[in-house]
C-alpha cells in the first residue's frame, strides 16, 4: 500500500524518477537530493543510482553554464552585462577566475554562488578542460558530503514518521 502519490509515482515510474532527478539536477541541487534522500532510505530510489544520477546530471548542469558563459559574451545579453558590470571585471578575473579551483569548490557550498561563478568561468574564456577537471572533483565532493546529509535527513524523516512529514509538506 502506497502512503502518497508521490511514493506511487516513483515506484510506477522508476525510470522516468530518475529522469527528473537528473533534469532537477541541472537547475537545483540540494533540495532535489535532499528530497529524494527520503526515499533513498526507505528503499524507494537507489542510493547508487540517486548518487549517479545526481553527479551526472550536476556535472551537465555546471557544463550548460559554463558555455552559456561562454557564448552568451557577444549577444545583446552579454554587451548588457559587460555594461552593467564592467567595473567589476578585472577584480573578477583576478579574484574568481583565476583562483577558480578554489572558488568552485566552495560555491558548491554556498546557496546561489554556483552557476554565477562557472558561468563566470565561461565568460572569461578559462580552459575546458580544467574547467571539467575542477567540476568533477568538486561534485564528487559536494555530491559525498550532501548524499551524507541526506542519508541523515531520510533516518530523519524515517524516525518522525513518513507521514507526518509528507502531511505537512503537502
Amino acid at each position: 500500500m502506497y502512503s502518497n502519490g508521490i511514493e506511487y509515482f516513483i515506484q510506477a515510474n522508476p525510470v522516468l524518477t530518475y529522469i527528473i532527478i537528473f533534469a532537477a539536477m541541472l537547475i537545483e541541487g540540494e533540495g532535489v537530493i535532499l528530497f529524494a534522500s527520503i526515499f533513498a532510505w526507505q528503499g524507494i530510489i537507489s542510493w547508487p543510482l540517486l548518487a549517479l544520477t545526481s553527479i551526472i546530471g550536476t556535472i551537465c548542469g555546471d557544463i550548460l553554464w559554463y558555455l552559456g558563459g561562454k557564448y552568451l559574451q557577444n549577444t545583446k545579453f552579454g554587451n548588457w552585462l559587460d555594461k552593467r558590470y564592467e567595473k567589476t571585471g578585472v577584480w573578477v578575473c583576478d579574484n574568481i577566475v583565476n583562483r577558480y579551483a578554489t572558488y568552485a569548490i566552495i560555491s558548491k557550498f554556498m546557496y546561489f554562488t554556483t552557476r554565477p561563478t562557472i558561468f563566470l568561468a565561461g565568460w572569461h574564456k578559462f580552459e575546458f578542460k580544467k574547467f571539467l577537471r575542477v567540476t568533477v572533483y568538486s561534485t564528487a565532493i559536494w555530491a559525498a558530503i550532501i548524499l551524507g546529509v541526506g542519508y541523515f535527513f531520510g533516518y530523519t524523516v524515517h524516525l518522525i514518521g513518513f507521514k507526518k512529514v509528507m502531511h505537512k509538506i503537502e
